[in-house]
Formats: C-alpha cells, sequence, structure tokens
C-alpha cells in the first residue's frame, strides 16, 4: 500500500494503529463486564437461595408461636 506517498501512508498506519488499541480496549471491556455479569449473576442466585431459606426459617418460627399459643389457649379454657 505504499503506492499513495509515504506522508499518506505513515498517516494510515498511525490510523490503523489506533484502531487497533481503541479494539483491544474494547475487547478487554467486554471480557470485563461479562465477568461483572457472571459474577452478579452468581450473587443473585445465592441471594435468592439466603432469601428462602431465611423466609422458610420464620415460617417454621411462625408456626410454632402459633402451636403455643394454641396449647396455651386450650390450657386457660
Amino acid at each position: 500500500m505504499k503506492i499513495l506517498g509515504p506522508w499518506l501512508d505513515q498517516r494510515l498506519d498511525t490510523i490503523k494503529e489506533t484502531v487497533t488499541e481503541v479494539l483491544q480496549q474494547v475487547t478487554n471491556q467486554n471480557e470485563r463486564i461479562t465477568d461483572a455479569e457472571q459474577r452478579i449473576g452468581t450473587l443473585e442466585d445465592e441471594l435468592e437461595k439466603t432469601q428462602l431459606v431465611d423466609t422458610q426459617r420464620k415460617i417454621t418460627i411462625l408456626a410454632d408461636k402459633v402451636d403455643d399459643l394454641e396449647t396455651g389457649a386450650t390450657i386457660s379454657v
């Protein structure tokens, strides 16, 4: 591609290098975003599991309290 003249060839080479650098930076950012999305997805899944376990624990505690109250109400009568 040396037919356009040395000055233009030099300018085009500079542009090509810049575009290559920008492409590499975009690729790196894309990899970082993908990694972050995967970590966020994992955290969301774990949070959902934790919330489910916590909710089940609270239901058990409340059911036990209802049983205690019903038993106490029966004894008082």
